[in-house]
């Protein structure tokens, strides 16, 4: 049995977000994997000049190419309901209990995965964990999500102490990175123009 790490992405702006943990592990020679919900096309090129990796190496049903609630709804419900039959034969030889899921943020894709993996038992690292709006209309869905997501985490990577505080009822292991790594994104971008 192995141990593994996956990022679990579902749009260009999450992997914008997360690239500067992917480029880290890929420094470190660290193995991982990426998947893609099929929320959104992801946009590799956007990070190109980051990270080695230029597509994902597992990749969900796409949702449809358009905008509405009812297909929105229907690709989630869908996805949710697949993804344990999509993703068993990867999950089946690894070493469940020191292997990670990594999710980002506050998107539908983040909880379809953290809930998916659940399910496996692999552990939930949820990065940008903490934030909070405390009403859960605003915005919606999306502070819902960040509810859920963190009754569900092993890990949370807290942006500051603000967040960290905010899941003090919560359990797993809480870490206050004191950065946002879309700060670190924009750094490292900015750094690049600069050049």
């Amino acid at each position: 049995m192995t141990k593994k790490t996956y990022f679990f992405i579902g749009t260009t702006a999450e992997l914008i977000k997360l690239f500067p943990v992917i480029r880290e592990l890929e420094q470190r020679k660290i193995e991982f994997k990426i998947i893609t919900s099929g929320q959104t096309s992801v946009n590799f090129n956007e990070v190109s000049s980051w990270i080695k990796k230029t597509k994902p190496d597992i990749v969900l049903p796409q949702k449809v190419n358009q905008s509405s609630v009812f297909l929105f709804l229907t690709w989630a419900i869908r996805t949710l309901f697949k993804a344990p039959f999509l993703l068993s034969r990867e999950f089946e030889k690894i070493n469940k209990s020191s292997s990670f899921f990594i999710v980002h943020g506050d998107t539908v894709s983040s909880l379809i995965g953290a809930i998916v993996v659940r399910f496996f038992g692999l552990k939930v690292v949820h990065i940008e964990s903490g934030l909070r709006s405390f009403n859960f209309l605003e915005p919606f869905p999306e502070e819902i999500t960040r509810f859920v997501i963190s009754r569900l985490a092993d890990i949370h990577f807290c942006p500051n102490k603000w967040s960290l505080n905010n899941l003090r009822s919560v359990n797993g292991q809480k870490i206050n990175t004191f950065q946002n790594t879309f700060l670190e994104s924009y750094v490292l971008a900015r750094n690049k123009v600069g050049k």
